[in-house]
């Protein structure tokens, strides 16, 4: 018995034919709506990537206003408040509000007030890199005098240019100590260092061009002394006298006898505080009398008058010379 071929049918997962069509145009409008969903959500991420770059991009562009302490390099201990638009647009409308106020009635507060009424209006606008700055803390070893507390707080509000739509406000607390208490350094061929240097040797020069000066003075005095006296002690009384310095006289009896009963009468108006002599004083040979008598307040007529008498009985004598 011969068997009878039979023809050979495939079965395929989509259906009961082999072409395989018989399920996708089963399931041909669920598809569809698949599809649908599936392109609104990639519309969806579109536009929200489109906003978020919008947002970026807004965000960039934007006029930031800060608020700041500085210390500056060659400061030390000065402490400026800093207020600037680190953006890269415009900034209009800036106004500023202290917590606690820099506005006060104590006199001693001089540079708060000064930096209060500077920003107690509004500030119509700040470019791109713009800075405001003022002093509130000058040079001083003690950091607690200054003008603001501690911590000051300050509220900053402004808005962008006319053509984007936007205001800002932003709140920023400065902590003083943060900023005085930093360490400085300094070498030796900063700026600093070099104007030190050059300071010290002016101080030097100053010293040593002092010291030349007295010097001279005190050769004018000797050749002055030396042209007053002679080699040898002359009879009876006689007077030298030296000025030592700008303003100091003194009247010695180079003679051979005692002076008595000597007086010096100076101008009243070259001594600030009076004419320093009350009497009549006795003066031996080789002693000296010492007055002090500005040579700034001395006038062309201004003389000394040394009145003495010499043994007993003898008559009162005088010598002048001028201060």
């Amino acid at each position: 018995m011969t068997a009878t071929p039979q023809p050979f049918i495939a079965s395929t997962s989509f259906g009961q034919s082999a072409d395989g069509f018989g399920w996708l145009n089963a399931n041909a409008e669920a598809l569809q709506a698949i599809g649908s969903i599936a392109a609104l959500l990639a519309a969806v991420i579109a536009i929200l990537a489109l906003v978020r770059a919008g947002l970026d991009s807004a965000a960039r562009t934007r006029p930031y206003v800060v608020v700041e302490y500085r210390v500056p390099e060659q400061g030390m201990s000065r402490l400026d408040l800093v207020v600037r638009n680190v953006g890269p647009t415009a900034a209009r409308d800036i106004s500023l509000k202290f917590r606690p106020s820099l506005a006060s009635d104590n006199p001693e507060r001089r540079l708060a007030n000064l930096a209060a009424g500077r920003f107690e209006d509004t500030v119509s606008v700040m470019g791109p890199g713009q800075e405001l700055f003022s002093v509130l803390q000058v040079d001083d070893k003690d950091d607690t005098k200054s003008d603001v507390g501690p911590v000051l707080t300050v509220d900053v509000s402004y808005r962008s240019p006319w053509w984007r739509i936007g205001s800002y406000t932003d709140r920023f607390e400065l902590q003083r100590s943060v900023y005085t208490g930093h360490v400085f350094t300094r070498s030796s061929d900063s700026v600093l260092g070099r104007l030190s240097k050059i300071a010290k040797d002016l101080g030097k020069i100053e010293a040593n061009q002092k010291g030349a000066t007295n010097a001279t003075l005190m050769l004018a005095s000797a050749v002055e002394m030396g042209f007053n006296r002679v080699a040898s002690p002359c009879a009876g009384v006689q007077w030298g006298h030296q000025r030592v310095g700008q303003n100091i006289h003194r009247v010695e009896n180079i003679g051979d006898a005692v002076a008595e009963n000597v007086t010096l009468t100076v101008d009243p108006t070259m001594f600030r505080d009076g004419d320093p002599f009350d009497g009549a004083q006795t003066v031996h040979p080789g002693q000296r009398l010492e007055f002090v008598a500005e040579a700034s307040l001395a006038t062309a007529d201004s003389t000394v008058l040394v009145s003495w008498t010499e043994g007993s009985g003898s008559e009162v004598e005088e010598w002048r010379f001028k201060a």
